[in-house]
């Protein structure tokens, strides 16, 4: 499990940027709406999958902001969109949230921001 140290680093690594993911169910209704596809929870896991799987993502992109909703949710292989990543969570409620979290595998919770999945977290970190 990585440090906050570890994680710290890997958010501002150089020449990296985080992809904010986290539109509100309401949101990501309206932008699939007006896409012409039917929103639901799928089609937005689908937009978000799409995201997190880009090849070369993790060239580009740190990590990735996710909604709460997307942490509920996992990948066609069943692996959690949270898993290795890290968490962050608004305060209100936060302590009931953050063991389901925990338990999705998330290992880092601040406040503030929806959700972070670090693609930083699977490789080293140099200090």
């Amino acid at each position: 499990m990585l440090g906050r140290h570890e994680i710290a680093t890997a958010l501002v690594a150089p020449g990296k940027g985080i992809l904010a993911a986290d539109e509100s169910i309401a949101t990501m209704s309206k932008r699939l709406e007006a896409a012409g596809v039917r929103p639901g929870a799928d089609m937005r896991r689908d937009y978000r999958e799409l995201l997190l799987t880009t090849p070369g993502l993790a060239h580009w992109v740190a990590c990735m902001i996710f909604s709460g909703e997307t942490l509920g949710q996992e990948l066609p292989d069943g692996t959690p969109f949270g898993h290795g990543g890290l968490v962050t969570q608004r305060l209100d409620g936060l302590r009931s949230r953050l063991g389901a979290y925990r338990e999705r595998g998330a290992t880092f919770a601040c406040a503030n921001l929806a959700a972070i999945n670090a693609q930083a977290a699977a490789t080293p970190v140099r200090t």
